[in-house]
């Protein structure tokens, strides 16, 4: 029988399905339980077989993947007005930088974007140029402007 687990707060639940004897029907019994954070307890381990074992720690594997991403998710809340305000002290003090410390956020800046790049998400185009009038041709626009 697969194992259920749950997760409720920070305790995590393992539980078999056991088909009662006198009833035929299945019940639910707590094999064991601890806290997500904490390793497994051995005790636990030894009570499941080899496939259960697998399927904890893959579930395992999962949240913890799961809980890694949010992490990232609320620290990439507030990236942009965090790049932001990086662009503009750059702006204002990027001569006072000393060769190495500019070096490392070239790097950093790369690695930005070959992690954008490595996720699928494109470089944006370069905004477009106004266009300029070529010498001797008229600009409409500006003998409107001029006339008014």
């Amino acid at each position: 029988m697969p194992i259920l687990i749950r997760e409720q707060g920070r305790k995590i639940k393992v539980i078999q399905r056991v088909k009662a004897a006198d009833t035929g029907r299945f019940r639910q019994r707590v094999v064991g339980t601890f806290v997500a954070n904490d390793p497994v307890p051995a005790s636990l381990l030894e009570l499941l077989d080899k496939s259960e074992r697998r399927a904890l720690d893959a579930w395992l594997d999962a949240n913890r993947n799961a809980a890694e991403i949010e992490r990232a998710r609320a620290a990439l809340t507030d990236a942009s007005t965090q790049l932001a305000s990086i662009v503009d002290a750059l702006a204002i003090a990027a001569d006072t930088l000393a060769p190495t410390e500019a070096d490392r956020v070239w790097e950093q800046i790369h690695a930005i974007a070959r992690t954008l790049r490595r996720a699928g998400h494109r470089r944006p185009r370069r905004a477009c140029s106004p266009r300029i009038s070529v010498p001797g041709q008229r600009d409409l626009v500006d003998e409107l402007e001029m006339t008014d």
